[in-house]
């Protein structure tokens, strides 16, 4: 239902979308993701996606990296430029579906900085997806991260 407002307010033909500090959490990703997904809706090509910044995350856990993770595969969001994750709850489960989709070409080939700082990934993690930015030529902002007890 909640994916199905989003299509019909038109809140998917916007180029930059910034929901810092708004705590959607999961099901909010979810549900946008699931907007984004569904088969009537034709986004603008969205080239920010801001969910989560230093002025504040969305308590995003792995779920809602998941979520991400399947609409940039699904679609391939060709447009995506900047790419905010910080100050969420991400760990490595929902990194690596996220290095996963990434990894896919032609996902996202504008994709020029990926931000996932203050999250809960391990440095073998960390080491992975600046592996990845090297080979697609993106900046990485991951560092610092949370330690899995905070």
């Amino acid at each position: 239902m909640c994916s199905q407002l989003l299509a019909e307010t038109g809140a998917l033909n916007l180029e930059e979308l910034m929901l810092q500090g708004n705590h959607i959490a999961d099901g909010g990703v979810t549900a946008l993701c699931g907007a984004l997904l569904l088969p009537a809706v034709q986004p603008k090509p969205l080239r920010v996606l801001s969910l989560g910044s230093t002025t504040g995350g969305n308590a995003i856990g792995d779920a809602g990296a998941v979520a991400l993770a399947q609409a940039f595969d699904a679609l391939r969001l060709p447009a995506i430029e900047k790419l905010g994750l910080d100050y969420n709850s991400i760990s490595d489960g929902g990194a690596e579906a996220l290095l996963a989709a990434l990894s896919k070409e032609p996902t996202s080939p504008k994709l020029r900085m990926f931000s996932i700082s203050a999250n809960r990934l391990s440095e073998p993690m960390v080491q992975a997806l600046l592996k990845l930015s090297k080979a697609r030529t993106f900046i990485l902002l991951s560092r610092p991260q949370l330690s899995a007890e905070t």
